[in-house]
């Protein structure tokens, strides 16, 4: 420990904070668009949607069977060539590294969330939709009101989870030249090869982010377990 360069550690920190809201941002979006449309996907897999069901199974499992550093480099690959197809285009396309990292961490992502919504609406006991409908609510105030709170509270533990996998899947973003709080690291530990450092200072801000993230979930976990049961005793 006494060869740690302490002096070049505070420095780092000071300018790892920039990078910081790039993964915020990244990871925000990515978090965002995934549990949206990874709801889309679970309900239209649990309602046995005619053929969409089955393609969107057999999705999810072959974008969970594909690492996310190869759907990096697909996505930073892809994306520019099927952007000059649509254009009819022959000139070389800019485009924003963001744009790389949360298209393949949100097609990542959409699987696992998926996957994550899905069996919690099904662990939900079919006499709570039959109560329901006894009481006159259709299928859709059904899901809304009574079914949907449920799951929620049920998939907290994984939703944490996921976007605490999330949060770490998104260092790798530096692969496709993203300045995150990794590839800002990976940059200034070249400039003295002081990797070691560098990558413990962002190690760090990573657990401060993902520390915050929980505290986030469990405050959610405890204030909706309070609105369930509150909701409980009234009805």
């Amino acid at each position: 420990m006494s060869n740690l360069d302490f002096s070049f550690m505070s420095e780092c920190a000071e300018k790892l904070l920039s990078a910081v809201p790039v993964t915020l941002l990244m990871v925000g979006i990515s978090l965002l668009l995934s549990i949206v449309i990874g709801f889309i996907v679970a309900i239209t897999r649990i309602l046995k949607v005619p053929i969409i069901a089955k393609l969107f199974s057999g999705l999810v499992t072959f974008i969970r069977g594909i690492p996310i550093m190869v759907q990096l480099y697909i996505s930073f690959f892809a994306i520019p060539l099927l952007i000059q197809q649509i254009t009819n285009s022959e000139k070389v396309i800019n485009i924003n590294p963001l744009v790389f990292a949360i298209s393949a961490l949100t097609i990542n992502y959409i699987a696992i969330f998926s996957e994550v919504i899905r069996p919690a609406i099904l662990s939900i006991d079919h006499g709570q939709y039959e109560a329901s409908y006894s009481i006159g609510e259709n299928r859709f105030l059904t899901m809304k009101r009574v079914i949907l709170p449920q799951a929620f509270v049920v998939a907290l533990p994984n939703f944490q989870n996921s976007t605490a996998q999330l949060i770490k899947d998104s260092s790798l973003s530096y692969m496709v030249m993203v300045m995150d709080i990794t590839g800002k690291a990976k940059s200034l530990g070249s400039e003295n090869l002081n990797y070691f450092e560098a990558y413990l200072v962002a190690g760090l801000f990573y657990w401060a982010i993902n520390l915050t993230v929980e505290v986030i979930y469990k405050k959610l976990e405890v204030d909706f377990g309070k609105f369930m049961k509150q909701k409980n005793t009234i009805s």
